[in-house]
């Protein structure tokens, strides 16, 4: 992993908090000292080179030497709508879609998800899965963290969530007449949402409804693939037809 670490905040133009969390990893496990000069990120695009100043209440506090844009984007913002699913399988699914380049994730909740989470678990949970985006920006060496929303419902999702300025799809296993190489190469629009449903797939009544508001099934291929393995190809897809941004 490349050794770059997130800032806190600027405390003028020139100088640079880090957390108590980042400080820990450079000091104790990287053990840098004062005068060492680290790599930071601001999560906007920028990519700070810095000097260690000073260690304050277990802040580092560090001298900004160079300032540069970095863009490491996919041409078309994507933004992943990922059924609740078992286990860790999230937490992989945030990884791996952070790393191909998503702009955000929603998690949701469908007709066949069998994880139901109240609101205290929901909370954590986006937490946790925001800390793993995070770091998996870190890994890949992107500039902007994608946001990984609160857990919702899949009607909720597409009642609340302004996806008029884009087009979405419902990656479906049952899907005979569309394939994702069929429609890519129509879109002209700049956000591109996938609805990947959960172990189960999507009920039918639910496709059938996605269908009636405007959302377009289509199909990955002949095979039936796991849920965390759908929304990683629909995205490399995407990246195949449209490239990073230029």
């Amino acid at each position: 992993m490349a050794n770059r670490y997130y800032l806190e905040s600027m405390l003028d133009e020139k100088t640079a908090l880090l957390s108590q969390e980042e400080t820990h990893h450079i000091t104790k496990v990287m053990r840098k000292k004062i005068g060492d000069q680290i790599e930071l990120l601001d999560g906007e695009n920028h990519l700070f080179q810095a000097e260690i100043l000073a260690i304050e209440e277990q802040k580092i506090r560090a001298g900004i030497l160079e300032v540069r844009t970095i863009n490491r984007e996919i041409a078309k913002k994507v933004f992943l709508v990922q059924g609740l699913c078992k286990g860790d399988k999230m937490d992989f699914i945030v990884q791996k879609a952070t790393e191909l380049g998503v702009s955000g994730i929603y998690p949701v909740s469908t007709l066949r998800s069998d994880i139901r989470l109240n609101e205290e678990k929901a909370r954590k949970k986006q937490e946790r899965w925001q800390k793993i985006a995070k770091e998996a920006t870190k890994q890949c060496r992107r500039g902007v963290i994608p946001a990984v929303n609160p857990v919702s419902s899949l009607k909720d999702f597409l009642a609340e969530q302004n996806v008029a300025d884009g087009v979405v799809l419902a990656l479906y296993e049952d899907e005979k007449m569309t394939s994702i190489r069929d429609i890519l190469p129509k879109i002209t629009e700049e956000y591109l949402y996938l609805i990947v449903g959960p172990e189960g797939g999507f009920d039918l009544k639910e496709i059938e409804w996605m269908k009636s508001i405007g959302v377009h099934s289509v199909s990955l291929g002949n095979r039936t693939l796991r849920t965390e393995t759908a929304g990683i190809l629909g995205i490399s897809c995407v990246y195949y037809e449209f490239g990073d941004q230029l």
